[in-house]
Formats: C-alpha cells, sequence, structure tokens
C-alpha cells in the first residue's frame, strides 16, 4: 500500500512539470528520488520475476531523458515538449507494469503456497494500477480484490492477469492508430506513440502466453513510433498501425473481449 502511494505522488510530481510547475527540475527530481528511494525496489522484484524485462533500465533511461530535457534557470524552467512527455510516459507505464509482474507474480506464490503474505502484496501494489481498469474493465475491480482478499489457496492468478490485461490491451489499442487524429510529426502524436509502445510492452508477456508473436509486434510498434516522430510518410505510417491494430485486437479476441475497442467499457 506504500508503494501504491508513493506511485501516486511519482506521478503528480511528473505531471507538475507539464502542467506548470515553475521549477520543473525541482518537480521531475522528486519523482526521481521517490523512485530511488522506494519505487526501485517494487521494480527490481518484478524484474526478476519476469525473466529479465529491463524494467528498471527503462525507468532509469527515461528519467534520466526527461531530466535533460528540462531548461532555464529555476524557478523559471522550460521543457523540450519532444522529450518530457514521452519520457513521462515511460516513467508511469513501465512503473504500471512493473506493478503488473508484481500482482501477478505475488498472485502466483500465494496460490500455490496458500500464502496470505503474498496475497497481501498483490493486492498493495493493485493499488498503483487500479485506475487503470476503472472505465476499460471497471468490473474486474471487483473481481480482482475479492480475489486477492480471500482465500490465497483459492486464487486464480491466470484470472487476475486477465482482468488487469482486459484493460491494458484497450488501453494499448486506442493509441494503435490515435496519430492520425491529430497528425504525425507533431509533439503530442508522439508522446501517444511512445505511450501505446509502453502499454505494448506491458501485455507482451499476456500475448506471449496466449501463444501469440511479440517479437514483431514490439519491432512494428519502434517503427510505428519513429514515423510519427518525423511524419513524411502517412501512408507508409498507416500500413504499420494497421498491423499494430490487428494484432492488439487478436490479443482482446484471446482475452475473451467481443469487439475489440480501445475506450468502451467491459
Amino acid at each position: 500500500h506504500l508503494f501504491a502511494a508513493l506511485a501516486k505522488h511519482l506521478r503528480e510530481s511528473l505531471s507538475a512539470v507539464e502542467s506548470g510547475a515553475a521549477d520543473k527540475y525541482a518537480a521531475w527530481d522528486e519523482a526521481h528520488c521517490v523512485w530511488d528511494g522506494a519505487l526501485r525496489t517494487l521494480a527490481t522484484r518484478a524484474e526478476a520475476a519476469a525473466a529479465g524485462d529491463p524494467i528498471v533500465a527503462d525507468i532509469d533511461a527515461a528519467l534520466d531523458a526527461g531530466h535533460d530535457a528540462i531548461g532555464g534557470d529555476a524557478p523559471a524552467t522550460t521543457m523540450d515538449d519532444w522529450r518530457v512527455p514521452p519520457a513521462r510516459q515511460v516513467v508511469e507505464k513501465t512503473l504500471f507494469r512493473a506493478a503488473h509482474r508484481e500482482i501477478v507474480a505475488q498472485a502466483e506464490r500465494a496460490a500455490s503456497a496458500a500464502d496470505p503474505t503474498a496475497a497481501a502484496r498483490a493486492l498493495g501494489a493493485f493499488g498503483i494500477v487500479r485506475d487503470r481498469l476503472e472505465g476499460r474493465n471497471t468490473p474486474g475491480i471487483a473481481v480482482i480484490e475479492a480475489m486477492l482478499s480471500g482465500d490465497a489457496a483459492a486464487i486464480d492468478a491466470g484470472a487476475v492477469r486477465r482482468e488487469l490485461d482486459v484493460a491494458f490491451a484497450k488501453r494499448t489499442r486506442n493509441y494503435a492508430d490515435q496519430a492520425f487524429v491529430d497528425g504525425l510529426g507533431i509533439p503530442s502524436s508522439y508522446k501517444g506513440a511512445v505511450e501505446g509502445r509502453t502499454y505494448a510492452k506491458l501485455i507482451a508477456a499476456g500475448m506471449a502466453a496466449a501463444g501469440l508473436s511479440t517479437a514483431g509486434y514490439l519491432a512494428d510498434w519502434d517503427d510505428y513510433v519513429a514515423r510519427v516522430r518525423v511524419g513524411d510518410d502517412e501512408a507508409a505510417a498507416r500500413e504499420v498501425s494497421q498491423r499494430l491494430v490487428a494484432a492488439t485486437c487478436a490479443y482482446q479476441a484471446a482475452l475473451g473481449i467481443a469487439a475489440c475497442t480501445g475506450d468502451a467499457d467491459e
């Protein structure tokens, strides 16, 4: 539960950088301190359970990149719109990936050993991503909370991951073609593409477990992000986007979602 509270504080600190904090260095560094002082512990544990998924390195790199993209003298600081917002998304969504891996790993441990402490850890970590299910899989919140607070031996870790991934697969789908709404080659569209790619890394574990290919999928996300950034070939970007939509929808189908969407509540 402390991790969840600190994650909220980290997110609020990063948000303040974009929403007008005069001293953007101070706000960004506050988030970095929360990461180094506490949340790195959670991410390191989650990474160990995720067979080498570079969660810690991804967050470290994004925090460094965001800091380097802030300029000026405090308290009158500025930020690079091409660099700070995408870095923020990588930090936040990779932290969600850490929470996701921790929840599933602790749920598996709780079930296999009838361990109520592991179940409590999973429930506490769920607080980090609980709001991500709101509006995408709202009923799943009650399902997860009831399961993780009940008999540890009766926990179905696969069901927990499914409820999480229903919401995250929808959020990923939302960014697979969103760049065409505002147009390519602009900071907001680039930020959205980076956000989608970071969510895609989260659902990749579930996709692989469902027997779906992830290597090409993640490579297409890298390609899509680059094409949205440059913005000089919309036809090529749409071709990649269509593959991303198809692959994300295939995972939604595997999860039992009747109609593939990016924003409908389940």
